[in-house]
Parts: C-alpha cells; sequence; structure tokens
C-alpha cells in the first residue's frame, strides 16, 4: 500500500479488478505467490500420461521430444448454465472463450461490480491465440463439421474475430467491443486501448486481457534447434544459460477504471496506469520474428514521457524476458537505450521476467506480467526472477540502469511511490510499455459498527453453499478486513441470483461461525421469484412497548431521528413532553406506558410508526400501500399520501376515541379490522387496486412494530407466513434494534425486494476483494477422432456433461422411453437425463427443439411439431404422445383402401398452453411474423409463479392448415381459441412484433362483443401503416430469416443451438412416409414451412388499416433499434391509440429481447402493466 500520496493525474488509470488461470495458478494471487515465492508452473509429464493424452510412443522416444507442458486446470471444463450456454453450443465453443469468459466475470466480481447495477459503459478489449481445438478437434471430424456446418463452428465461438464481443453479449456490456491481435503482446495492447478509451470518455470500465490455450492440452513439444523453444523445458530469461522458451496456456483479465472515478466510488485500486505506449519496429530489425531495438526503446520512452516520471523513478521492469539469448540481449539493449535518455545512473532497476516460472503463454503474456507488477507494487516486493544463476555476460549489465536478482526483497521507498514498467513484444514488431505506480492511500473509512447484513446468492443451491463456505474460509485468513465494507461488497457488487441467504453478524468471528455452521436463526435460505414483490407497511393500532427498541432507533438512524423531531416539533409543549417521555424514556422501559393519557400513547405511536416508515423509505423500500386499524389507520392514510402529516398529528391530539372506519377514504379488508390505503391510484380505483395487492401471492407485508401490539398484524391472504415481515421482530434472538431492522431487510431481499444498499451504509463504504463467483464446471468437450494425430480414441463424439445422479433422476421403463431418451441425449449433448426431467431446464430453446421433431420423425415415422414440448416437456409425456400418434396413424393406414399413408392431424391447437396453471386471469401473446410461440418460453419462465400464459401459434404451420391471408381472419379464429380458455373479459392481450397488429384487431372484435380489455400489449410492435409489407419483409429478412434459413438446414440434421426467432412448424403430430416436401400432400420440412408462412401473413398485413381504439396501449420497446427506415417512438400506434400509449423500454433489439439474458426484464415490465391493468378493472381470480 502506499506510502506516499502524490497528486490524481486527469490521466491516471486504476486497475481494480484482476482475474486469470496460469500453469500453477488459478487466479491472480496464487500467480502473485507463486512468483513472490520462485516456483514454477511448468509441469514434467510422464509417458503414461502422454499416452493417455493420445501421443504416440514413437514420439515418446524421440529425443528431440521434450515431456514439459503449462497446464491450465480443468481446461475442458466450463459452466455453460450460469453463462445461459447449451451443453452442445458448450461442447463446440473455443475453450479460449469459455475460460475467457468466466474469467472476466471474476474480474468484474474481484473489482466489486456487476454489469447491470454499473453507472455507465464497460468495453471489452481483448485478444485470443490460435483457435488449435477447432483444427485438432472439430475440424478432424467429418461428420461434426457437416452436422453442424463451418458458418456455426466458427461463429458459435471458434474465431478470433469474436472474443470481445461474445464477452459482451453474455454479460450485457454496452461499451466498445473489440477485438486486439498484435501477437504475443496482444493482451497489453489490449489494456492500452482500454486506457485510451477511458480516457476519451468512450467507456467507463473497461475489461482488457488476452487468452492463449493450446489443444492438445498438457503434451509435451519437439525442439528445433534455432527457434525460440527451450531444449529441456526450463525457461532461464537473462541466463547466461538461456536456451529459449516453453510455450504455455494462460488466460488473464484486468478492469480499468478512470483514478479519479475509482477513488470517489470506493473501489479498491491494486495499481495506477501512469502512461502506456505502443508501436512497431517496421522494417527496422534483423527479420520479421525477431525483435527490434529501436521500435523497442522508443515505445519505452513515450510510455515514461506519457506518464511524466523520470526514469529513475521505476525500480521495477517486468520485461517480456522470453529466455533465448539474442531476444534476451535485444531487449536490455532497448530498455538501457530508452532509460539512458533520460538518467546515467547504473544498476538502480530491477528486470524480472515471469516466464520461468509460467512459460510464455503468447497472447496472455503481457497482461499476466501486468498483474504481476501489480502485485508487487500494492504488497511492497521485488520479486525473484527464477532459474536464474549467472547473468548472461552479453548483456553488460554493469554499464546499465538494471540488475538480476534470484532473492525477493522487500521493495524500499524513497521520496517518490514505487513505479514499476511492464513490456511486450510481439512477433510481427508490435511493441507495447505501461508505467505503473503503487495505489494512493485510500480514504479513511469509519470503523465498521456491529452488526452487519451480509448478502449471499448463486444460481444453484449447491453453488450457494460453495460461496458461503469460501466466504467463511477468506474471512477467517483476513479477520481484521473491515466487516461493513464486505457487507457491503455483497450487496453492490455481486448479482442477486435466485437462491439466496442472508446473516446478520456482530463481527468478523460472528459472520465466520454462522457462515460455518448455518445454525437454525442464523442463515436464512430461500428461493426468490423472478418478479419483485409489491410491499406493503401494515400499520399496527397499538403503539410502541419496548421503548429500549425505539430510543435505540432515534439514536443509531438518521432518518427515525428526523421524522420523529418533525412530529415532536409539531405537537404543543404539553403533548410533546408526553410523547417524548414514551418514546425516549430517560432510563429503562417506562412502567407507565400502560396508564398515560390516551392522546399522548396515541401520538407516540403514529410518530413511532411514521418515522420508522421513514427508515425504509430512506434504504429504497418503496411500499404499494399502506394498512392500518386504529392509530395505525391514520399512519396508514399519511403514508399512502392521503392525510398530510399534520393534519394527522392534529386529529390523533383531539379528542381521539379509536379508530375511524371511513378515515381519509380508507378500503375495509374482508375478515380483518384494518383499513387499506393505496400510493397511487385515484379514488374510483382505490378498492380494486387495494383488493388487488390484497390477493397478490407475492405481496410481502411489513409491519412497522415491535410483536407487542395488542392488534396482531394480520395474516397473508395465501396463509405464506413468510409474507409477513415484522421490522422490530420478538423473535428475533437480538436485544438490540439494528439487528431486528436488518434482519427484517434481510428478509424482504429473500423475498425480492432490491433495497438502496448505499443508503443503508450512508455513502461510507469501500469495495473489498472477496472470493469471486464458485463455477459449477463441468466437462464439455468433443473429443478428436482416434486417427487424429493427438487424441483420446473417442471416435469424434460428443462428451460434455453427465447430469448428476442420486437426484431422483427416473430411468426409462418401456423401450420407447428409451429410444427417446437416447434422442434427447443426442441433440441436447447431455447424459444420464431422466423420463421426468424438463426439456427447457434442461437447456432445450427453438433450434434444438426443431432438431428433435426431425430426429422424431426419422425414428419414428412421426411428425410433431415443436410448440407440442410445451405440452411434453418430459420424454414420459412425449412418450404417451407418440405411442398415441403411432396408434391414430395406424388406425387410419389400415382404413385406407389403397394402404397408403396420409397425413393425420393429432393433437394441434392454435392456442398453445406455455404456463397454464395460475390463480390470474392468463396473459394471451400472438406470435411474431414466422407463426411460432416457442420462443416465448424465456419471457413465461420470468413472469409471476401465478401468471397463466399461453401462446397463439399460427394456422398454416401444419402442412393440412391454411392460412389464415388477413389480420381480422386471424383475429376471429384466435379470439374462438382464446374463449375456450376464458369466455369473458376482462381480457389480456399481447403481441409480439406483426403479432401485435393482430393483438390489437383482437381487441377491437372482442370490444364489438360487449366485452373489456384491461391489456393490450405490444411487444416491439410495429402498426402495418408505419411500415409497409415490404420494409418489414427487408427489416425481418436482413435480421433473421436469411441466418434462421441457412442455420436451420444445417441443424436439423444435427447441431447446436442458436439463439434465433421462431424456428419451425409447431403443436402437431402426424405419421408420414413421404420425403419432407411432397407435391402430392404440400407436406413441409420445419424450414419451408416457416420461410413459407411469412408471406401469408405480409399480405395481410398489407391489407390491415387499422381503426383508433378506446384502450390504453402497452408498448414494449426495444431499445436497440434496428429497422432499416426511421419510426417514431411509439412504432406508429399514436393516431390510433385514443385512451393513449404507455411506453415500456426493454433491453435488447427487436429479435433479442424475448431470449436470455434480457426476457427477464421484458417480463418485469409486463408483470408491472399487468398489475396496473389490473387495478384498474375488477378482476377476479380464476377458480
Amino acid at each position: 500500500m502506499a506510502t506516499h500520496d502524490t497528486p490524481i493525474g486527469e490521466t491516471d488509470i486504476a486497475i481494480i479488478g484482476m482475474a486469470g488461470r496460469f500453469p500453477g495458478a488459478q487466479n491472480a494471487d496464487e500467480l502473485w505467490r507463486l512468483v513472490r515465492d520462485d516456483a514454477t508452473g511448468l509441469t514434467p509429464l510422464t509417458d503414461d500420461e502422454l499416452l493417455a493424452r493420445g501421443v504416440p510412443a514413437a514420439t515418446l522416444r524421440d529425443p528431440t521430444y521434450v515431456k514439459v507442458a503449462g497446464c491450465i486446470a480443468d481446461v475442458e471444463c466450463f459452466d455453460a448454465d450460469f453463462f445461459g450456454i447449451s451443453p452442445r453450443d458448450a461442447a463446440i465453443m473455443d475453450p479460449q472463450l469459455r475460460h475467457f469468459l468466466e474469467c472476466a466475470w471474476e474480474a468484474l466480481e474481484h473489482a466489486g461490480h456487476v454489469p447491470e447495477s454499473f453507472p455507465g459503459a464497460i468495453g471489452v478489449y481483448a485478444g485470443c491465440g490460435l483457435t488449435t481445438y477447432l483444427l485438432t478437434n472439430l475440424l478432424t471430424n467429418p461428420d461434426l463439421v457437416n452436422a453442424v456446418g463451418m458458418f456455426l463452428l466458427r461463429h458459435t465461438g471458434n474465431d478470433k474475430d469474436f472474443l470481445a464481443t461474445a464477452v459482451s453479449y453474455r454479460l450485457n456490456l454496452k461499451g466498445p467491443s473489440i477485438t486486439v491481435q498484435t501477437a504475443c503482446s496482444t493482451s497489453l495492447v489490449a489494456v492500452h486501448l482500454a486506457v485510451q478509451a477511458l480516457l476519451n470518455g468512450e467507456c467507463d470500465l473497461a475489461l482488457a486481457g488476452g487468452v492463449t490455450i493450446q489443444v492438445p492440452h498438457g503434451v509435451g513439444y519437439h525442439y528445433r534447434e534455432g527457434e525460440m523453444a527451450s531444449p529441456d523445458g526450463r525457461p532461464r530469461a537473462f541466463d547466461a544459460a538461456s536456451n529459449g522458451t516453453v510455450f504455455t496456456s494462460g488466460v488473464g483479465v484486468v478492469a480499468l477504471r478512470r483514478l479519479r472515478d475509482a477513488l470517489a466510488d470506493g473501489d479498491t485500486v491494486y495499481a495506477v496506469i501512469k502512461g502506456s505506449a505502443v508501436n512497431n519496429d517496421g522494417a527496422q530489425k534483423v527479420s520479421y520474428l525477431a525483435p527490434g531495438v529501436d521500435g523497442h526503446a522508443a515505445a519505452v520512452a513515450e510510455a515514461l514521457a506519457v506518464a511524466g516520471v523520470p526514469a529513475d523513478s521505476v525500480r521495477l521492469v517486468l520485461t517480456h524476458g522470453m529466455g533465448t539469448p539474442i531476444g534476451d540481449q535485444v531487449e536490455v539493449a532497448a530498455l538501457t537505450e530508452a532509460f539512458r535518455g533520460a538518467t546515467t545512473r547504473l544498476g538502480f532497476c530491477r528486470l524480472g521476467s515471469i516466464k520461468p516460472n509460467i512459460g510464455h503463454t503468447d497472447t496472455a503474456a503481457g497482461v499476466a506480467s501486468l498483474i504481476v507488477a501489480a502485485q508487487a507494487l500494492r504488497h511492497g516486493v521485488l520479486p525473484p526472477l527464477a532459474n536464474l544463476t549467472e547473468p548472461h555476460p552479453a548483456l553488460n549489465l554493469a554499464d546499465s540502469p538494471f540488475y538480476l536478482s534470484a532473492e525477493r526483497s522487500p521493495w524500499p521507498t524513497d521520496a517518490t511511490p514505487r513505479r514499476a514498467g511492464v513490456s511486450a513484444i510481439g512477433i510481427g514488431g508490435t511493441n507495447a510499455h505501461l508505467i505503473l505506480e503503487e495505489p494512493p492511500t485510500p480514504p479513511p473509512t469509519p470503523p465498521a459498527p456491529p452488526w452487519q447484513l451480509l448478502t449471499l446468492s448463486a444460481k444453484t443451491p449447491a453453488a450457494l453453499a460453495r460461496t458461503a463456505a469460501r466466504l467463511a474460509e477468506h474471512l477467517r485468513d483476513n479477520p481484521d478486513v473491515n466487516l461493513a465494507d464486505v457487507a457491503y461488497t455483497l450487496q453492490v457488487g455481486r448479482r442477486a441470483f435466485a437462491h439466496r441467504r442472508f446473516l446478520v453478524c456482530r463481527d468478523v468471528a460472528d459472520a465466520v461461525h454462522k457462515l460455518e455452521t448455518a445454525a437454525d436463526g442464523d442463515a436464512h435460505t430461500g428461493t426468490t421469484p423472478a418478479t419483485p414483490p409489491a410491499v406493503v407497511l401494515v400499520c399496527p393500532a397499538a403503539g410502541p412497548r419496548r421503548t429500549a427498541l425505539w430510543r435505540g432507533l432515534y439514536a443509531s438512524e438518521p432518518a427515525y431521528q428526523e421524522a420523529v423531531d418533525r412530529c415532536l416539533a409539531m405537537l404543543d409543549p404539553e403533548l410533546r413532553g408526553a410523547v417524548h417521555t414514551l418514546l425516549l424514556p430517560a432510563g429503562q422501559d417506562d412502567p407507565t406506558v400502560d396508564t398515560a393519557d390516551a392522546r399522548g400513547i396515541a401520538l407516540a405511536a403514529f410518530t413511532a410508526q411514521y418515522a420508522l416508515a421513514q427508515v425504509w423509505t430512506a434504504w429504497g423500500v418503496h411500499p404499494a400501500a399502506a394498512m392500518g386499524c386504529g392509530v395505525g389507520a391514520y399512519t396508514a392514510a399519511c403514508l399512502a399520501g392521503r392525510m398530510p402529516l399534520a393534519e394527522a398529528l392534529a386529529r390523533l391530539a383531539g379528542d381521539y376515541t379509536g379508530g375511524d372506519p371511513a378515515l381519509a377514504g380508507g378500503i375495509p379488508i374482508p375478515g380483518t379490522t384494518y383499513l387499506f390505503y393505496t400510493a397511487s391510484a385515484a379514488a374510483p380505483r382505490a378498492p380494486i387496486e387495494a383488493l388487488a395487492l390484497w390477493h397478490r401471492r407475492d405481496t410481502v407485508f411489513l409491519v412497522l412494530g415491535d410483536d407487542a401490539a395488542d392488534q396482531p398484524a394480520p395474516p397473508s391472504p395465501q396463509g405464506n407466513a413468510s409474507a409477513v415481515i415484522s421490522c422490530l421482530s420478538a423473535r428475533d434472538p437480538a436485544t438490540e434494534v439494528r439487528p431486528r431492522l436488518l434482519s427484517a431487510l434481510g428478509r424482504l431481499w429473500l423475498a425480492g425486494v432490491a433495497p438502496d444498499w448505499s443508503a443503508l451504509h450512508q455513502g461510507a463504504r469501500r469495495r473489498v476483494p472477496l472470493p469471486t463467483y464458485p463455477f459449477e464446471r463441468q466437462r464439455h468437450w468433443v473429443d478428436p477422432p482416434a486417427s487424429a494425430p493427438t487424441g483420446s480414441g473417442a471416435g469424434g463424439r460428443f462428451t460434455v456433461a453427465r447430469l448428476p445422479t442420486g437426484d431422483g433422476r427416473v430411468p426409462p421403463a418401456t423401450a420407447l422411453e428409451a429410444r427417446l431418451r437416447d434422442i434427447w441425449e443426442e441433440v441436447l449433448g447431455l447424459e444420464g437425463i431422466g423420463v421426468n426431467d424438463d426439456f427447457f431446464d434442461l437447456g432445450g430453446q427453438s433450434i434444438l427443439a426443431a432438431r428433435l421433431m426431425q430426429r422424431l420423425k426419422q425414428a419414428f415415422d412421426v411428425e410433431f411439431g415443436i410448440a407440442v414440448l410445451f405440452e411434453a416437456r418430459t420424454i414420459a409425456r412425449l412418450a404417451t404422445l407418440v405411442q398415441e400418434a403411432l396408434a391414430s396413424a395406424g388406425a387410419a393406414d389400415r382404413a385406407a383402401p389403397d394402404g397408403t399413408r396420409h397425413g393425420h392431424g393429432f393433437g394441434w391447437s392454435t392456442l398453445v398452453p406455455i404456463k397454464p396453471t395460475g390463480s390470474r386471469p392468463p396473459l394471451f401473446c400472438v406470435h411474431g411474423v414466422l407463426g411460432t410461440v416457442v420462443v416465448f418460453h424465456a419471457l413465461a419462465s420470468h413472469l409471476d409463479l401465478d401468471q397463466p400464459f399461453y401462446g397463439l401459434q399460427a394456422e398454416g404451420l401444419h402442412s393440412r392448415q391454411r392460412p389464415h391471408t388477413t389480420i381480422p381472419e386471424m383475429a376471429r379464429h384466435y379470439l374462438e381459441a382464446i374463449r375456450q380458455v376464458q369466455p369473458h373479459g376482462p381480457y389480456f392481450l399481447s403481441g409480439y412484433s406483426g403479432g401485435g397488429a393482430v393483438a390489437f384487431e383482437m381487441a377491437h372484435q372482442l370490444r364489438a362483443m360487449g366485452e373489456q380489455v384491461a391489456l393490450l400489449a405490444l411487444i416491439d410492435a410495429y402498426c402495418p401503416p408505419a411500415i409497409r409489407s415490404h420494409e418489414l419483409r427487408w427489416h425481418v429478412n436482413r435480421g433473421l430469416v436469411s441466418k434462421v434459413t441457412r442455420a436451420v438446414r444445417n441443424i436439423t440434421a444435427g447441431g447446436p443451438t442458436l439463439l434465433l426467432h421462431g424456428v419451425g412448424n409447431s403443436g402437431t403430430g402426424r405419421r408420414t412416409s413421404r420425403d419432407p416436401v411432397s407435391a402430392e400432400n404440400g407436406a413441409a420440412s420445419p424450414v419451408d414451412v416457416m420461410t413459407d408462412i411469412s408471406p401469408y401473413f405480409l399480405m395481410g398485413w398489407d391489407r390491415y388499416h387499422p381503426a383508433p381504439i378506446a384502450v390504453p396501449l402497452s408498448l414494449f420497446r426495444a431499445a436497440t433499434r434496428i429497422e432499416v427506415k426511421r419510426l417514431p417512438p411509439d412504432l406508429g400506434w399514436g393516431p390510433y391509440a385514443a385512451a393513449g400509449i404507455e411506453t415500456y423500454p426493454v433491453p435488447g433489439d427487436h429479435f433479442t429481447l424475448v431470449y436470455e439474458p434480457y426476457a427477464r426484464f421484458l417480463a418485469r415490465a409486463l408483470t408491472r402493466a399487468i398489475h396496473r391493468a389490473a387495478s384498474r378493472h375488477a378482476v377476479p381470480a380464476r377458480g
């Protein structure tokens, strides 16, 4: 840590996060310890290991074959589910991209930032090595190449071009996304470009780094004299015995911010980049492959000039340090030339290199050196140069500013801060150099107050348990860490996943104990719904009894104190004194509370409840309503904005005798003594909104009391005890007020409420390094064929994740189920699937669904549309449908006099029950231009658990159906379908893309029938008059159909998922012996059906002229616009929205907003619109 505080420069860039995987090191801290301790990550290989990895025995006998490698642990493994990637996609994805993706996430977490809450743009600058996995494992498998196709093999992650953009897509990063390629200097050049982007304001946080992973992995190499590889597998940088390097694998990522921003935001700063420079040697060197003295010297001199620091203040240079005699001499000569331009001092700067420790990690080499240099500055330690016995005499170090040392030593300080340089030299001549400085001393933070709320979350229960264990270990190893900073980092610097746990801890030791034991009452664990709940404040009739708690509130919570003082100032002196005595007695709990004046008790109760509500508001908990009885009715009316504070106090200061049933328009709740006050609805709608909130299963009731009130809190109408949370629960074992409040806040967070964590800490905390997410990594790998030069002999089979056993998976019971299981495992790329496992939960998506239907047709001569998977999500259910389809087709064959088979419709329905259960009125969603509804799966999964959801798929997706050619015709047909489920309104309608026009017409026809339409939701839907069919067709083709057609023709024969809009035909099963396209019966393959539907739809589109409708429109507009022509913000619906338009911006573009990761945001916006629509109409629950 810094011992000097220099002024912050406007061009200073902070390193705030680091992540990496290197030979012998799984993260940045392990890499530092390995270098600091003069250890090696290079591994000698035995003949048995090499033979097992497919190296021929003859190669092992070759004397030029060097049996040393630098390996990354679990190189074949990846947490595909964390990033929403199917197992099959993961298996054909370059492991370089997989590992870089995980490290990018780790770097963000190490920095204490998550993309969704970062207030700015995050950029990515990165590069990778040659995609050897593609060359050795994929392209050597002709069946795989033919099945998937080169387009998808390349574009799903096997091309250098897509490294940075793939990270930006998977992590939803909106800043520049630039792939960098300068060979060995790639990652340091990426850092330089990220620095420039930050200084130019192109982004506010940048991830920069590189990755090289060699495949085959963990094998040796052939030494060839005159090349760069070492003959003995032992790199010796700058040593008299230097004879080459070992090329290894590695990945490194750093997170960067402008230093001023980082310090203001409480980031941990590991080092400061003062200046950087990049150039090229041109032709001023011996050969293209050789380094150049003049070019590298110029880069170093320029970096020093940009940094504005004297050369003799730099005491360490982490060099490129290849360990080749010529390369080392050139680098020392270049450094000497650059430094001598500014100083004549000798022997003051140590040269280092990490290649003797981990080998040459190619594109990751520069960022690896940067990580070590930053750690050296932070810890104040000069690292040793491994494998050094004697400096090479040709370096002439005695006459240079530099020296070598095989010993680590403390880094002494003098009048200037510690500074270091980092170099990287790329084959082809691109040089990079950075000047680093130790981080400034951070401003002091106040000591951690007792009691902190620790929040942990993960995507699975197992990962949550590992998160807790890793945090416990970290705190045990760092007992002096500020627990408030730990709590703050967990709250603001980690994504909140569905599986959650919270603990309220007094200090670090208490936290370790509770994390390790998870004793009852210490750790609260639960699964959080996707949609945040509504919060209703509950104000009991009686006032505070445990006055010590309320006195503690006044002393510890500024918002409570300010509100109490404000209320007291409005009272006359006599009542002010009585209330003050009741709320803030001088001693312990005052026994006169029970006999005090009724007005004083009422005013004390009101003041305490009102002031406590201000604490929750200050912490970012914004209630949708308030309810109360007795005195609490006044509090509720005031909090809901129905009664001014002064009026409430005045009425209670009068002759108060009890609650008023009609107080300020309160709505009586049946079966209780409470009055309900909504925070937003106008008076005519208030009763409806109140009942809607009361009956919502996800409503949370927050009781503003201490559990000592005479009137108990109302139970949740659903009987869910966790829905009632007491602020100062008597069941909480803590005797102090702060832990009780934090426990209530933790329960709200567990329920899905998102507090303002910064407000909780009053802006006084810092982000600190904590363990990052415990990825649940499984093997996703395609082994090379047995005939390949190096392989495992697996015949090119996908070797991907096997589902865990012992968790209730049911094996097949029949031959049909067993055959279906084989097909599912082939399509999904999984092993161990049970007959009750859900297709979508296993990673199934639209393209995989299309391929599954194709495989069913091949295996059983039965044709199904992909929407059938909503009805038959499991092997067991699908087996039943297949059996029924085979039996039905057999009967039809027997009835045909000529013995021919004819298409037999089976189970077709326009209405697809994607999520049919729930007590609320269903939401119906019309298909887009392509007619399919499978694209709605992700959206449906994020809606409220109690919200039914039906898709409407197009007629004509099956060959025996005539496509509709007008919008009104579609609307009439779809209304017949939905009225089988819901005979009468109010109806909740929606339409995606072109389906918005159909939903609009359905609303018109329903109103003509005298029915109510509560919601008309248009999901990025264009109004036909605003964009005609030829424009829409061009737009759709541009973004989608051309890609889908090419992709599905490959994928239906066997291939990975590709997240594309609507693929395949839907919902019907029939048996046929004909070709996919037949002139006799018009049968069509999924691709042909898909591309045939849109012309019929667009024919109707051109003819449709909407009329204005007196129904409020809810427009969900994609934030990223990709239309060919400029459209108005309302997408053309303005002239037809007689009752107005409410616009909800949602992330993603027209094609991606219904898919992950954007579907959850669309679902949240839809849920808000549904709740608002329900509050405007008397909406009964379904029976």
